[in-house]
């Protein structure tokens, strides 16, 4: 699943390049989610049930794929330091999931996925073919419209659709419209700038102008006076994270230019600035400043932990690891973080699996933390353990070929114990519909 849902994305992204990276960062996803949850709540939404995935691509936009998924670029976050503009973007694509305008029954998914694989395939090995990427976008461009106008089909009255709930939730939860309307105001500026030979009748979604003109009209005819929720807590963690994103996606030049202050906020840009240009000493004695600061913050601590291990200094990378997961003992990307920096360095690799257990009981689909579990198994002399991991891996990733061959593998062991015989199990039904799924 997770294989087709990035060839997919790939596709319904003209803008980029065919591939773009998903960005995971704990803090950046806890304060999308405490901002987006009481949106959710007043959509009649089940918070836990909808996903916000971060995608790495400088373009400001959001979209919903399969059913309950929001997806927002770093643009997106970039765009303004004001949390009430992603609040407002995140309220209308809530809309869409709320409108039911992105469901599909699961053969009719299955269908579209396989239309849509086959296609980027075709394109690819155009692209080989002539060794040039242009044949392979070129491939896409006259082959996927159809796909990507059935798949992406928001019409114009379930864009309004969107808009008008999201000013009903906006309203509500006494959210500022005047981020989401200059959201719009700059892509009605993009529009002209790259789409102006592109008819409107042609795209799906409509003009941002009409739409600013219809949001801003609803908007003065809401009667909602509602306290914002959120804070100024909430204020400063997102104008935190917006620093953060900044430093890693910009030109690192650029962002020691532009956080000359001495707050804390400034501090933070600049290591991860001097980081990327390899300065670990200035990246440090700038970090530590910002850690005397606040002296229990766990990401300044992860920072630290990141930056002494990438250049090599796994022991004391461990302690800042250590210490961000006592912080913040209950995050999942902080314990994978930790477990693999134990394993790279063969230290505590019982503790390194008891972690990466708790991750997949809370996310059985992490394909890192199966990976990880298959090396630290392997350390730890658990043949049969480590290969069933590897096999999750596998079949996480859509590899066909490694996972079925593993199972035969395990098949043949004796004497396996109950919960590797309930996990061997289950891997195995589902190995064994990796063939059905793709020739359905």
């Amino acid at each position: 699943m997770k294989k087709l849902l990035s060839i997919i994305i790939c596709i319904l992204l003209p803008y980029t390049s065919l591939a773009f990276s998903i960005i995971r960062d704990d803090e950046t996803e806890s304060i999308l989610n405490t901002l987006s949850n009481p949106v959710f709540k007043v959509a009649g939404l089940d918070a836990s049930a909808v996903s916000i995935f971060i995608v790495n691509d400088e373009t400001p936009n959001a979209f919903v794929f399969g059913g309950q998924n929001i997806f927002i670029t770093t643009g997106l976050i970039k765009f303004s330091n004001n949390p009430d503009t992603i609040v407002g973007v995140i309220a209308h694509e809530t809309g869409h999931i709320v409108g039911g305008h992105l469901v599909y029954g699961a053969q009719e998914m299955r269908n579209l996925q396989k239309k849509m694989a086959l296609s980027l395939l075709a394109a690819a090995i155009a692209g080989l073919a002539t060794q040039s990427s242009d044949a392979a976008i070129g491939t896409i461009s006259a082959s996927q419209t159809s796909l990507m106008n059935s798949f992406m089909s928001f019409n114009r009255s379930q864009e309004s659709a969107a808009d008008n709930a999201a000013i009903k939730y906006m309203s509500k939860l006494g959210v500022d419209s005047s981020g989401i309307v200059s959201f719009l105001q700059k892509l009605n500026t993009d529009e002209r700038t790259f789409y102006s030979d592109i008819s409107p009748y042609n795209r799906t979604h409509p003009l941002s102008k009409e739409r600013i003109d219809i949001i801003e009209q609803k908007m003065k005819q809401s009667k909602g006076q509602a306290r914002s929720y959120i804070t100024e807590e909430m204020r400063q963690k997102f104008a935190r994270v917006y620093t953060k994103i900044s430093a890693f996606t910009d030109n690192p030049n650029e962002v020691l230019a532009a956080y000359k202050n001495t707050n804390i906020n400034s501090k933070y840009a600049s290591s991860i600035a001097y980081y990327r240009l390899g300065n670990k000493a200035l990246a440090i004695s700038t970090l530590d400043e910002a850690m005397a600061q606040e002296t229990s913050n766990p990401y300044f601590n992860e920072l630290k932990g990141q930056i002494l291990f990438e250049s090599g200094d796994t022991v004391q990378a461990i302690k800042y690891y250590e210490i961000a997961t006592k912080i913040k003992p209950n995050s999942d990307l902080l314990r994978t973080e930790y477990a693999n920096v134990l394993i790279s360095n063969n230290t505590n690799i019982q503790l390194s699996i008891k972690m990466l257990e708790m991750v997949i009981a809370n996310d059985p689909s992490d394909i890192q933390a199966w990976n990880l579990l298959a090396k630290a198994y392997d350390l730890n002399k658990n043949k049969a353990d480590s290969q069933i991991a590897i096999a999750y891996g596998a079949y996480l990733s859509g590899d066909e070929a490694t996972a079925k061959k593993y199972v035969a593998t395990i098949k043949q062991y004796r004497g396996m114990n109950q919960n590797q015989l309930t996990r061997f199990t289950q891997l195995k039904d589902l190995v064994a519909t990796m063939r059905d799924e793709v020739d359905e």
